[in-house]
Order: structure tokens, then C-alpha cells, then sequence
């Protein structure tokens, strides 16, 4: 015969957990859930405060990497309170012109006549073969595609390439990239006619490296007399070196307050005080 079975309120009582139990559980998985939440904030805040010092040294990396690579002095110029371009120096305006080519030797797809769609550079003092060398062994079609592009693919060697004038701190779309001028004995170029206000004759010019920079959102140049100059930065040499009215760069960020500060030492390291 089976045994039947049978419960004590002792046994009903070891079949759950008592309320203090449950508090402490819960206590636990609180203290737990502020210890993570604590530490994943705590992570996401220190990022933040990099994300300014980082994008700074990264900018400054790119310049010298550029100036060692390609063999030219590469500069980081301020444009504005959070914004940045990095640019080769290229030449000296010696000559600047609107609208016509009369009488100027071109490239053969270039007829004769006005062309108002670009303000035409000429630079007599330096050799920009380097920006001109990849258009050597062309045919002519396959010239005026690289000048103009394909509208329609968007695509074509010189859309979108940038100068920037060094002088006026101004950025210039190039429509017609350079070629020699033997007639001359100068280089010639159009850049896009919005661009009015720089190139102008004597002004020193180079290509951008990348568009116009930002800094990361919520955080700004700061701007005193000891610190921030507009009309020029720190540049480096071919040889990695650095060199420039102005060695040292310091940011903010808005939220805190707190300032980084960027030098660049002589031999071309990058160090903050921050």
C-alpha cells in the first residue's frame, strides 16, 4: 500500500523565500545595476573628454604624415572657432585673371574665347608639375574628362579638388587644374568664380589636404592673444619637423570648461598638458 503524503506548516514554510530574503535579493541587484550603470557612464564620459584631444592629435598626424610622404611643407591652419584645414604648400599667385583666355596657350580642348565659370591663377614662381604630372600621355578626351568630369556619375580626377589660399584664409573649388603655359613661362589654373574675395595676385596658396575639418560637437579653439592666432599656424617640413608662428593649440570643452592644450615640439612630436 502506497504511503499517503502529508505537509507540516514547516514544510509549506521552506517551500519559498521570506520578504527579508527578497529585500536583500533586491538590494543586491540594485547595487550591481549602480556599480555598471556607474561604470559604463563613467567610460562614456573619459571618451568624451578625448574625443577633442584626439581628433586635434590626429589632425596634426595627418599634416606631418602628408609633409613626410609627399615631400612638401603641409600646414594646420585655423579657419574658424571649431573648424580646420590642413593644406600643402603649392606657389604664389603672380597673376589672377576673369573670364578670358585670348591669347593664352591652352590645352587643346580649351577652345579660344571667355569662359565665366572660373577666375583663371597664374604662378610664375613655382613648379606644380607634381599636381600636373598624373595628365601626362592624355589623349584629349581623356583630358577633358579628367578636367571636367562626368556631371552626370559625378565622377572625374579633379571634382571636388580644393585650394587654399594661405593669405586670406580661403577655400577654392578647382575647375581647371594646372597646365604650362610656354607663351608665359607660367602655370595656369581655374578655380570656381564664387570664390572672389582671396587668390589675389602675391597671396600664397596650397592644395587641401581633405575638405574643411570640425572638431568634435561641444568643443571650441580657444580664442586669447596667448594661445589662438587665425592668420596662421604650425606647419611641418618635408623632414618632419615642425615650424609656424604659433606651437601651441588649445581647445575646450563647452559643457565643462576644461582646456586641452596641443604642442608641438621642434622635432615634430605632439605632446598635451591637459
Amino acid at each position: 500500500m502506497t504511503k499517503a503524503l502529508s505537509f507540516t506548516a514547516n514544510d509549506h514554510s521552506r517551500r519559498g523565500f521570506t520578504l527579508l530574503e527578497l529585500i536583500a535579493v533586491m538590494g543586491i541587484i540594485v547595487a550591481l545595476s549602480l556599480v555598471i550603470v556607474g561604470g559604463y557612464s563613467g567610460m562614456i564620459r573619459t571618451i568624451s573628454e578625448r574625443a577633442g584631444v584626439n581628433a586635434l592629435r590626429r589632425g596634426a598626424m595627418l599634416a606631418r604624415q602628408h609633409a613626410t610622404v609627399d615631400g612638401r611643407d603641409t600646414y594646420f591652419f585655423i579657419t574658424g572657432f571649431d573648424t580646420y584645414v590642413l593644406c600643402r604648400r603649392a606657389g604664389v599667385i603672380s597673376e589672377r585673371g576673369k573670364g578670358s583666355l585670348s591669347g593664352d596657350e591652352k590645352p587643346t580642348y580649351l577652345p579660344s574665347g571667355q569662359y565665366s565659370d572660373a577666375i583663371w591663377l597664374y604662378d610664375q614662381y613655382s613648379d606644380l608639375s607634381a599636381a600636373a604630372e598624373s595628365l601626362a600621355g592624355m589623349s584629349d578626351e581623356q583630358l577633358k574628362e579628367a578636367f571636367e568630369g562626368d556631371k552626370e556619375k559625378k565622377t572625374g580626377a579633379y571634382v571636388g579638388t580644393l585650394l587654399f589660399d594661405l593669405t586670406d584664409k580661403e577655400l577654392a573649388s578647382v575647375k581647371y587644374p594646372p597646365w604650362f603655359n610656354y607663351q608665359k613661362d607660367q602655370w595656369v589654373m581655374g578655380i570656381d568664380k564664387k570664390q572672389t574675395k582671396g587668390f589675389k595676385k602675391n597671396n600664397t596658396y596650397g592644395w587641401a589636404v581633405y575638405p574643411e575639418q570640425k572638431l568634435p560637437k561641444g568643443y571650441a579653439f580657444v580664442k586669447t592673444k596667448d594661445n589662438f592666432r587665425e592668420d596662421g599656424n604650425f606647419y611641418f617640413k618635408p623632414d618632419g619637423t615642425a615650424s609656424g608662428d604659433l606651437l601651441k593649440i588649445s581647445i575646450q570643452e563647452l559643457s565643462s570648461g576644461k582646456v586641452s592644450t596641443m604642442e608641438i615640439q621642434q622635432d615634430g612630436t605632439v605632446k598635451f598638458d591637459d
